[in-house]
């Protein structure tokens, strides 16, 4: 039936049980809102519910998701105690059938990535150019290069002719900077209404501007790109030549180029308003001249207000050692950069 392969599921939840099963027919007994389930029964009579993931809009554009849909749903079984009982999760890959491990609540998850054995990290000589009054030769090999390498992810197109998947994947990546469980929206709820900056009371403004934005954003497909996700200084390494390097790639792995650009523009727009030292405005500028001089992209002052939403918000209420006026400077500011949908640099007292 359509394109589940009896075969090699057998194979898989046989090795999954440790004993010899073989699926020999395969009935659908209905659908729901994101995925289609199956009765399989084995050549022993012995039954199953076999339950796919159809949908590749509504949150689940991405193959992982959908596994992290399924992965939920097979704990909440367990967890239960009650027949019959869950047997796991199958991914099938290039028509390639294995089962997924278990994922206990106890469980730890970890990522490796390579780590270059020589760089500092870009936000720590941010830090240490407070004081620096001209942006130099230094700082020029600096950005062409580390807007060679974010560049380089913003060329990579999402393989898709689907029209409709397309959309749901753009629009997908413009909502994640709001409601990602690690961003915006997480964060706020954290607060209460004795927090001196973004109190609940404030916090309706700031999305209803973001809201706003996205509506305007709309079906602006032909910019889906690949994106780091989290692009910040402390993400990026420099080495001694100037030369660059990066890690952590997280939270949004497709959407507008902007909402990376945004996000890398607050650091800047943070020292700026931090040191009022003009250095950080003309590097900002030089980042963004670089940028669009290697891309082509003539919108990304327009864009980069996408990845304000949580940018603005951050800096506002993380960095806590500095004034409580400065940081309401940066969340009216990025208030503002939000509603007019376009970076640009405030007026210094």
């Amino acid at each position: 039936m359509e394109d589940i392969d009896l075969v090699k599921i057998s194979a898989a939840v046989s090795a999954k049980l440790g004993e010899p099963i073989e699926f020999v027919d395969i009935q659908k007994i209905g659908s729901g809102y994101h995925s289609a389930g199956y009765k399989i029964t084995a050549k022993d009579g012995r039954a199953f519910f076999l339950k796919k993931v159809t949908a590749t809009t509504i949150g689940l554009e991405h193959p992982e998701r959908r596994l992290s849909s399924l992965l939920v749903g097979h704990n909440m079984a367990k967890r239960s105690g009650q027949l019959p009982r869950p047997v796991g999760l199958l991914l099938e890959v290039d028509g390639e059938v294995t089962t997924f491990p278990d994922i206990p609540l106890n469980s730890n998850v970890f990522h490796l990535q390579e780590f270059e054995p020589e760089g500092t990290n870009y936000f720590s000589l941010l830090e240490s150019r407070k004081e620096k009054a001209e942006v130099d030769e230094r700082d020029r090999v600096e950005t062409t290069n580390m807007v060679a390498v974010i560049a380089a992810i913003h060329a990579i197109r999402y393989s898709s002719d689907d029209a409709e998947h397309i959309q749901a994947v753009y629009m997908d990546g413009l909502r994640g900077e709001l409601v990602h469980p690690e961003l915006t929206l997480t964060f706020m709820h954290q607060l209460d209404e004795t927090h001196p900056i973004v109190p609940p009371s404030k916090q309706g403004e700031y999305i209803e501007a973001y809201l706003q934005l996205i509506h305007r954003w709309k079906g602006r497909t032909e910019r889906l790109r690949a994106l780091h996700g989290d692009l910040w200084g402390a993400n990026v390494f420099v080495r001694q030549n100037g030369t660059a390097w990066i890690i952590d790639f997280s939270r949004i792995p497709w959407g507008d180029p902007g909402i990376d650009v945004g996000r890398w523009m607050g650091q800047y727009m943070w020292f700026y308003l931090v040191t009022k030292n003009e250095y950080f405005k003309n590097l900002g500028e030089l980042f963004l001249e670089t940028y669009i001089e290697k891309t082509g992209d003539k919108e990304i002052y327009e864009a980069a207000s996408l990845g304000y939403v949580f940018t603005g918000f951050i800096y506002a209420t993380a960095f806590e050692d500095e004034s409580v006026e400065l940081r309401k400077k940066m969340f009216a500011h990025a208030t503002e950069i939000l509603k007019q949908g376009k970076f640009f640099w405030p007026e210094l007292d």
